[in-house]
Order: C-alpha cells, then structure tokens, then sequence
C-alpha cells in the first residue's frame, strides 16, 4: 500500500497495474454534513470532547487539513479560558478568526492529479467527475496539469 498527496511525483512503475491496482483519491469533504463528520472525527482523533450541535455550519472549501487545524486552534482556546474542552462559543469564535492557508495552484494541481490517477470513476465526486474525468476531458485535464506544474518550477 502506498499513500501520498503527490501521486504525480512517484515514478510511473512504482504506480502501473501489477503494483498498486486501486488507486483511491480522498478530496475535501463536500457536504455540510461531511464537513461535520470530519469534525467530529477530527475531535475523536485529538481525544476531544466535542457534541455535533456544537459544531456552527463549516465553510465549503475547507479541507480534512483545514478542520483538523480549525479544531486544534479550538482547543487552544479553550485551554486559554481554561475550559476542559471547546464549547460551542469557543468553536463560532475560532471560526470567526480562522483563515486556511491559500495555496491556490498547488491545490488544483494536487485535485487535478487525484482525479487522473483515480482508477475508479466512482471514487470522484460527481461535480468533478463531469466537469474534470470524462473521457473526452482526458486531454483537457492532462493539459491544465501540465500547465500548473510548469507555472510551479
């Protein structure tokens, strides 16, 4: 098993059929509801104590990262009031405050590369499966990758 955010980076026998057969991509959550549940997992993971209806309605375009620094800023600040763990007010007022990390071409370039290593349609959501992994998109689609990644050297 292999795991890393830059299958673009690995070279191509490390990847080809016979070695790593599936090739899952994991995208930012799409829905509230997803974006709720990687909060609480989040929280599991971080042995936090957090309760869903604590939990304020999250941005679209956060990532697993994005939620997993929104809840340790989280639990800074309740240690700083001195709380056992965020409470509702402390998780609105964190997000108030938070800011994600803009990274702009190396996103979509790491998006666009997990769309084309997907060996499975169905792994990718459908917003991006019409707009990025049809069939007739192949060449569009290896094109922008092409050009991020001579925009980034």
């Amino acid at each position: 098993m292999l795991l890393t955010c830059r299958p673009d980076m690995l070279p191509v026998d490390l990847k080809r059929q016979g070695r790593c057969e599936v090739h899952i991509p994991l995208f930012p959550p799409e829905t509230e509801e997803a974006r709720q549940e990687m909060f609480l997992a989040m929280a599991r993971k971080n042995g936090v104590k957090v309760t869903p209806g604590d939990i304020p309605t999250l941005p679209e375009d956060l990532t697993g990262a994005d939620i997993e620094s929104l809840l340790v800023q989280c639990v800074r600040r309740a240690a700083i009031a001195g709380a056992p763990s965020p409470s509702a007010a402390h998780i609105r007022d964190t997000l108030a405050h938070f800011r994600s990390p803009y990274y702009g071409l190396e996103k979509e370039l790491q998006l666009l590369v997990a769309i084309r290593e997907s060996t499975d349609p169905n792994f990718i959501p459908e917003r991006l499966r019409t707009r990025y992994a049809a069939p007739d998109k192949a060449i569009a689609l290896e094109h922008r990758i092409q050009e991020i990644a001579a925009l980034l050297r």
